[in-house]
């Protein structure tokens, strides 16, 4: 069963409507995850933001930041590309390449 907020909204408050931050509690230093922005999460290619992701945590975690290195440690986890088959060192170079161009990750991450 779903929960109701209120009456539905009108056409035109629905159109109208703004959308607001909500709030971002202080996950202080001993957080597990790792910050991401809108501008980072809001990537055309899926695979960008699963790159950027291993890559923080990786980075985090004091583990090697190659592309080589994300595409053994995608593979092992089951990561598929867009055929169903395994992501392809070539996909995730491609990847670090556009990431590190947009300035999102230090240039690097040479296979």
């Amino acid at each position: 069963m779903s929960e109701q907020h209120g009456p539905e909204p009108t056409e035109d408050e629905f159109w109208s409507a703004s959308i607001v931050r909500g709030y971002e509690p202080d996950l202080g230093d001993d957080c597990d995850g790792v910050p991401i922005s809108l501008a980072e999460a809001s990537r055309p290619d899926p695979l960008d933001l699963v790159v950027l992701l291993h890559w923080k945590f990786r980075q985090k975690d004091g583990q090697a930041l190659t592309a080589s290195a994300l595409w053994a440690s995608l593979t092992e986890q089951g990561i598929l590309g867009e055929d169903d088959a395994p992501v392809t060192l070539a996909s995730v170079q491609a990847a670090v390449d556009r990431l590190s161009a947009d300035g999102l990750l230090p240039t690097g991450g040479a296979a």
